[in-house]
C-alpha cells in the first residue's frame, strides 16, 4: 500500500499544493486540505525537497500552526526570502500592475499580417495603433483597495501613501 504522502509527491499532487499556496492557504490550511496535521506536512517538507519551498510557511517561513506564516511575512515578521512567499508575491505584481495597466489606460498595437503572394510566408501589411481607454471600474477598484476609500468616495484618516487627483487623457471630440 501507498504512504500518503507518496500521493502528493506527484506531479499532481506538487501542482495541487502549489496552487493552494499560491491563492493564499498557510501551512495549516493546506494540511487540513491534505488530511493531515501541520506538524507533519513540516515533517515532509523537510524530508521532500519537492515541497519544501511550497510548504506555504511550514519550514522557512516562521512555522507558526496557525496558518498565516505567509501574512506574517508581509509585515516582516517572518522570512521574506521563502520560496512561496516570493511565487505569492510575483502572482500579486503581475494583477496589481495588469490592473494599474488597466485603470490608467494604454496603448496597444494590433499587427495584422497576410500570406506573401511571392513566398506564402506571413508579412506585415498593417500596424495600428489603438488606445485602450482607462476602466473607471479599476480606478475605483484600485482606490478603494489601495488607498482605503470607503464606498462614499472618502479618503480614510490613515492613509498617507494616496492622494491627489486622478487624471484621465482627454477624450476626442468632447
Amino acid at each position: 500500500m501507498k504512504s500518503k504522502y507518496q500521493n502528493w509527491l506527484t506531479d499532481e499532487g506538487v501542482e495541487k499544493i502549489r496552487g493552494w499556496v499560491q491563492s493564499g492557504l498557510g501551512r495549516a490550511e493546506v494540511a487540513e486540505k491534505i488530511g493531515i496535521s501541520p506538524d507533519t506536512f513540516t515533517r515532509w517538507c523537510r524530508r521532500f525537497p519537492k515541497l519544501a519551498g511550497l510548504s506555504g510557511g511550514a519550514v522557512h517561513c516562521g512555522g507558526d500552526n496557525s496558518g498565516t506564516a505567509m501574512r506574517g511575512a508581509e509585515n516582516g515578521s517572518a522570512d521574506t526570502n521563502c520560496a512561496a512567499y516570493e511565487t505569492r508575491r510575483r502572482a500579486d505584481r503581475l494583477v496589481e500592475n495588469a490592473l494599474l495597466k488597466r485603470a490608467v489606460g494604454y496603448t496597444v498595437q494590433e499587427i495584422t499580417r497576410q500570406p506573401s503572394k511571392d513566398t506564402g510566408e506571413l508579412e506585415i501589411t498593417k500596424i495600428v495603433e489603438k488606445d485602450v481607454m482607462p476602466s473607471t471600474a479599476a480606478q475605483v477598484f484600485w482606490l478603494k483597495n489601495r488607498c482605503g476609500w470607503d464606498a462614499d468616495g472618502v479618503q480614510s484618516e490613515d492613509c498617507d501613501e494616496c492622494g491627489g487627483v486622478v487624471l484621465l487623457p482627454p477624450v476626442d471630440g468632447e
